[in-house]
Formats: structure tokens, sequence, C-alpha cells
């Protein structure tokens, strides 16, 4: 086994598994935005902005992952 059928078995799995990582990551946004609108008192608030920024940086690691990996397997 080779470096290359590694990457390339790393890479076949997570383009089946990044998108259904990135609607996930935008329903985890889009739910942080919801819960910050309809927030009553600030300590609702803050934990709805807590849940967006988690979804923001959640969405940009998967993203540079995904990334990362299509370097690697155009490298190699």
């Amino acid at each position: 086994m080779t470096i290359t059928s590694v990457l390339l078995k790393i890479g076949g799995i997570l383009n089946v598994i990044i998108p259904i990582l990135i609607t996930l990551g935008v329903i985890y946004f889009i739910w942080g935005v919801i819960k910050y609108v309809t927030a009553k008192d600030e300590d609702a608030q803050k934990e709805g902005r807590n849940t967006i920024i988690s979804g923001i940086i959640g969405l940009f690691v998967i993203v540079a992952v995904w990334g990362l990996v299509g370097i690697l397997q155009k490298t190699f």
C-alpha cells in the first residue's frame, strides 16, 4: 500500500462525509441565529452568539480539511 492509495481512500471517504458535515454545520449555525434572534434576555443571546461562532469555526475547519486533502490528492 502506497501513500497515494491511502490518500485516495481517505479522499474518497471525505468526499462522502464532508457534504454531510457541511450541511450539519450550516444547520447548527442557523440554529444559533434563531436562538440569538428569539432570545429574551442577555444570557440567551450570549448562548446564541456562542452557537453562531462555534458553527462558523466548525464550517471553517471542515472546509479547510477538505481543501488540504484535495491538495494532497493532486500533489501525489
